[in-house]
């Protein structure tokens, strides 16, 4: 699997809980949950925060990272599709080996290859989506399932027709 299609997966994944999301009542975004985070949005901020946080690492991009948690899940969308488009323009002419030298947060000089750096964001992500979930079924919500063969299913689907 390449590295754009991993990133892909990890972008499809949470796409997939932001479109399940909007099944939900609004107050789901927001309820107070027992969690890593103390509410989904949190959760989904948490994320998109990190994603930001990398591309600038990879990107050499020096300006300041945002600090407002979404509104509202059209809000998280439109952030979250943003970084993502930029960060698919920037990785498809990538190599994988390509090495980034960053400064982490607490300001130690850091070297990986771009592909460890986008294995990461998908396990990150992965991780913090399963607290999504977690967070659905604790407010009483069905979870939405984002696993990675599913995402090929519909790739599949998407060349092929119906599979």
């Amino acid at each position: 699997m390449s590295m754009l299609q991993k990133y892909q997966y990890h972008h499809w994944a949470t796409q997939q809980i932001l479109d399940h999301l909007e099944e939900v009542p609004n107050v789901a975004f927001t309820e107070p949950v027992t969690n890593v985070f103390p509410s989904i949005r949190d959760t989904l901020f948490h994320i998109y925060s990190v994603d930001l946080l990398w591309y600038k690492r990879i990107t050499s991009d020096t300006s300041e990272a945002e600090g407002d948690v979404f509104e509202d899940t059209t809000d998280a969308k439109q952030r979250i599709y943003g970084l993502e488009r930029q960060m698919v323009n920037y990785i498809r002419d990538q190599k994988e080996k390509r090495t980034v030298n960053y400064y982490n947060s607490s300001g130690e000089s850091l070297t990986n290859t771009l592909g460890e750096i986008i294995d990461h964001l998908v396990n990150h992500g992965t991780y913090h989506r399963g607290n999504v979930a977690s967070a659905l079924r604790q407010l009483g919500y069905e979870g939405k399932s984002t696993d990675y063969i599913f995402f090929l299913r519909e790739l599949k689907r998407s060349y092929v027709g119906d599979v």
